[in-house]
C-alpha cells in the first residue's frame, strides 16, 4: 500500500526495548506519519520504504529523538498516548481512513470501542468492516491508537503487529499501578509532552 510519495521523510530506528524488537518512526515537516515494529532494521525500513515509494528518505536519528523518546516511554508506561504531544502526517491517507483514525485519537487511554461504535462515530453505520480496514491501514500505529478498537463478539481481534501485541498495550494502558522508569524522561521530553 503506497501512502503518499513526493514528499521527504525523516527517519531513525531503535533496537533493544523488551518486547518490541525494532522500533522505526519516520516524520515529515507536518509531523509523525510512520512507526512501524518489526524483527529488524531492514524489515521496518523495507515498509517504509514501500508505503512512501517516491519520498526522500532521510537517517536523522537526532532529529528524531524526542519522538522516540516519547514512543518509548508510552511503551514502557512512563507516558500515555495523550501526553505523547507531536503532531501527526495523516494527510497520506483517504478521507475515510482520516475520519477514522481521528476518531481513534478521542478513545481515552484504558478503555476500548468496538469497530461498529467507530463507524457510528464517523457517520456510516454499516461501516464497521472499512473501520477494521483502515485500522489494518494505520501507519502510526500506537500513537494513532488502533490497538483499542476491538471486536464486538468479544477478543481482542487482529493487528497489523499481532493479536498478542494488541493484548499486551490493552492491559499495560488499563493498568493504573505503572512505575515510572526515570532515566526514560528527558529534558527535552518534558518539554515535548507539555
Amino acid at each position: 500500500m503506497t501512502l503518499m510519495t513526493q514528499k521527504s521523510i525523516t527517519f531513525t530506528t531503535f533496537d533493544g526495548l523488551e518486547d518490541f524488537d525494532t522500533i522505526l518512526v519516520g516524520k515529515t515537516n507536518k509531523g509523525v506519519c510512520a512507526l512501524y515494529f518489526g524483527a529488524n532494521v531492514d524489515t521496518v525500513f523495507s515498509r517504509l520504504q514501500e508505503d512512501f515509494k517516491g519520498a526522500t528518505l532521510t537517517c536523522d536519528a537526532q532529529a528524531l529523538a524526542d519522538e522516540m523518546t516519547g514512543i518509548i516511554a508510552i511503551l514502557q508506561g512512563v507516558l500515555t498516548i495523550e501526553e505523547f504531544g507531536f503532531s501527526f502526517d495523516i494527510e497520506s491517507g483517504t478521507t475515510f481512513q482520516q475520519k477514522v483514525w481521528q476518531a481513534l485519537c478521542t478513545i481515552p487511554t484504558g478503555q476500548t470501542r468496538t469497530y461498529g461504535e467507530i463507524a457510528v462515530q464517523i457517520g456510516d453505520s454499516k461501516a464497521a468492516r472499512a473501520v477494521g480496514t483502515a485500522c489494518g491501514q494505520n501507519p502510526i500505529a500506537l500513537l494513532i491508537p488502533c490497538h483499542r478498537v476491538v471486536p464486538s463478539t468479544g477478543g481482542v481481534g487482529n493487528y497489523a503487529y499481532g493479536a498478542p501485541m494488541k493484548e499486551m498495550l490493552l492491559i499495560q494502558e488499563q493498568d493504573e499501578a505503572f512505575t515510572p522508569v526515570p532515566s526514560v524522561r528527558s529534558a527535552s521530553m518534558g518539554q515535548a509532552a507539555a
